[in-house]
């Protein structure tokens, strides 16, 4: 039996399994998020700036998500890996009320 979050390859789809967060609304919510490992830069900086940080470090993530994603190719199979598609990158963004909230506009 197929899950609904799984590909016909067998790969997992974030998108499709964790829905909260990358299924923004418009109003602030709370999105349960179980415990997982993830790739991640913390910094600040523009997204609309051409060639700034905030890109670079976007382009950093994906680089470093697809040579995981690639490495049983390579024969270097990780500890625990598992067949995944790469997600959209989400930002954490913290308020001075020490609130976090998910954001994918401007990425």
């Amino acid at each position: 039996m197929r899950v609904d979050w799984r590909l016909a390859n067998g790969e997992v789809d974030y998108k499709k399994k964790f829905k909260e967060p990358y299924h923004l609304k418009l109003v602030p919510f709370v999105a349960d998020v179980p415990q997982m490992k993830f790739i991640g830069i913390d910094g600040h900086g523009n997204p609309n700036e051409e060639n700034g940080k905030y890109q670079g470090a976007v382009e950093t993530l994906y680089v470093l998500s697809y040579a995981i994603k690639m490495m049983p190719n390579s024969g270097n199979t990780p500890t625990d890996y598992f067949e995944y598609v790469v997600p959209p990158p989400v930002k954490l963004q913290q308020r001075k009320s020490r609130i976090l909230t998910l954001q994918k506009q401007g990425l």
